[in-house]
């Protein structure tokens, strides 16, 4: 599980102006939300979704931005369908202050871990 924090924290602890950070004018609320990755694994997953959950809420909050629980996720929008649109994102939001929304999975091969994540701006739906 070393290799998921240090792989986990690369991902989200990149700086991607304008996403790091708080909006403008909207006091301290953060302009990104990260949604909690759909975790592909035949054997382990269970452990893979608790550590990586853990791990990125850390990192997430670190950075000032903040993550979705992965039950409202899987009750509003489930992960069958994956990655989700930007427009079926939207109802997740309830802050006026975010604009992005940062989506992906964790695929695990083998010993190994493939981690994609996209960020949509989710009112130009443009990823």
């Amino acid at each position: 599980m070393k290799i998921v924090v240090a792989v986990l924290f690369l991902v989200v602890a990149q700086p991607i102006p304008p996403l790091a950070g708080v909006a403008s004018g909207a006091g301290s609320e953060p302009n990104t939300v990260m949604v909690p990755p759909r975790i592909n694994a035949q054997a382990g997953g269970e452990q893979l979704v608790a550590a990586s959950d853990k791990i990125l809420q850390e990192v997430v909050r670190s950075k000032g931005l903040a993550m979705l629980s992965r039950e409202e996720v899987q009750q509003k929008l489930g992960y069958e369908q994956w990655p989700p649109k930007a427009e079926a994102l939207k109802p997740l939001i309830s802050s006026p202050a975010v604009n992005y929304v940062a989506v992906g999975s964790i695929t695990k091969l083998g010993e190994q871990l493939s981690l994609d994540f996209v960020v949509y701006d989710i009112f130009g739906n443009n990823p």
